[in-house]
């Protein structure tokens, strides 16, 4: 590969064939020739010291004598150094001597005076141009020039880029307002059209997608929907929320599960959840009502309800209902307590979702649980109660104490038999009768 030309200056590389093998051609010849400036500085001022320490006397009384002081321009071969006193001088270097002097031009740039611009460049003559000092120089004075130019462009640049982004910014947020006024009137529009088309769930859901952007949207928005819009909203709300309320009152009163579970997730659409929590209350205990009851009514068989069994004939079907019927007439006391709990269970099952996710906000899932609780355990205590009462057995708690007593005075005392034992526990189970008729027969 030919060696690459060393251009003068960074300007003259950029118009090269390969710019950047020039540069770096360039970067390396100013390396190498601030290298060997540096080398015979550092020689010359070593042999310089020795030469001023032996002239320190002659160049003091030489000083006086006005034919003596020339100036540095004069000789050529001497320069003035600051470190070593007032009178001391130090021989520059032949690299430094021999280099040419570059003149310094300021050249006027632009049409009128208010925008003119001064630029300070170098100039040589073609002789001292190819001086490696020279060469240095020029090159150094194209760097600093590119990189105040790079400097003062990327600064306008910047700040163009700055008011590029705020414009961006104001046109964002202007097209999502214009986004939030065109949806609000959809909206209101969609909720009108279902309201009349008694769509009920369609315009709850229309008013609660108008809600949510209001409580989102700027100002600005609200003001480009329009009043008729924000008007028509409101009324829109208001009729769905006066027909859906109707229908779930009814729905409660009637015990319509259908239209409960149709109903209640749009309540939480038109903020109604504290109405809806209050009437699915009032259905749930209701139900509770009717399942957790022990009344078994004395009505006759209905063999049209009856689920036929294989193999059995219909007189056999009505004696298994019938037995079942009397079955559920005499229930034992686990028995009760189980139909009040398997009662609780199933209505939590089967509602409690619903009720969580469409009340929840409103604490309906808390409310529901609550209510279970308390009905189960009011009908629980019932029957324990009317058991005590039954088997009488606070008596028999009266009973055994006395006869514990006993036990205790017979065995602090003395004179215990197993007789006097097995009457006292007989009278305590209320076998007294018994246990002394045994004895008599023994």
């Amino acid at each position: 590969m030919p060696p690459i030309a060393v251009p003068s200056n960074l300007v003259d590389s950029l118009g090269c064939k390969s710019p950047h093998d020039a540069l770096l051609a360039l970067a390396d010849e100013s390396e190498f020739n601030a290298l060997k400036l540096a080398e015979e500085l550092a020689a010359s001022l070593s042999a310089t010291k020795k030469h001023s320490s032996a002239n320190n006397n002659n160049n003091s009384s030489s000083s006086s004598v006005g034919s003596g002081r020339r100036s540095k321009r004069e000789d050529p071969d001497i320069s003035c150094g600051g470190g070593g006193g007032a009178g001391q001088f130090v021989t520059l270097p032949r690299s430094l001597r021999d280099a040419p002097r570059p003149t310094r031009k300021i050249s006027q740039k632009g049409s009128s005076s208010s925008s003119s611009i001064a630029e300070d460049t170098i100039t040589n003559s073609s002789s001292s141009a190819a001086h490696a000092l020279t060469h240095a120089t020029i090159a150094s004075e194209s760097i600093l020039s590119s990189l105040s130019k790079i400097a003062s462009g990327g600064s306008a640049a910047s700040s163009e880029m700055r008011q590029l982004e705020s414009h961006r910014q104001r046109l964002d947020e202007e097209a999502i307002d214009i986004d939030h006024a065109l949806r609000i009137r959809e909206g209101c529009q969609r909720g009108g059209d279902a309201l009349m088309g008694r769509r009920y769930g369609d315009a709850a859901r229309a008013v609660a997608d108008v809600t949510a952007i209001l409580k989102e949207c700027s100002n600005n928005a609200v003001q480009l929907a329009g009043e008729e819009a924000l008007e028509a909203h409101s009324k829109t709300k208001e009729v769905t929320k006066r027909a859906i309320g109707e229908r779930y009152e009814t729905a409660v009163a009637n015990g319509d599960v259908v239209q409960l579970s149709e109903l209640t997730p749009l309540l939480q659409m038109l903020d109604m959840a504290e109405l809806g929590v209050r009437l699915y209350l009032q259905y749930s205990q209701t139900v509770l009502t009717k399942e957790m009851s022990l009344d078994v009514e004395d009505v006759p068989v209905d063999m049209a309800h009856v689920e036929r069994a294989e193999g059995m004939s219909r007189a056999a079907m009505r004696r298994r209902a019938e037995e079942e019927q009397q079955l559920r007439r005499n229930m034992s006391v686990p028995m009760k307590l189980a139909r009040i709990y398997n009662a609780a269970v199933t209505h939590l099952r089967h509602h409690l979702p619903m009720v969580a996710y469409a009340l929840g906000e409103a604490d309906g899932d808390a409310a529901l649980v609550q209510l279970v609780h308390v009905e189960a355990e009011k009908r629980a205590v019932d029957i324990m109660r009317d058991y005590m009462s039954e088997k009488q057995l606070n008596l028999t708690v009266k009973r055994a104490d006395g006869v514990g007593k006993k036990i205790e005075d017979r065995y602090i005392g003395g004179g215990f038999s197993a007789r006097d034992d097995e009457i006292n526990i007989a009278n305590v189970l209320g076998f007294a009768g018994d246990a002394l008729g045994g004895g008599g027969g023994s």
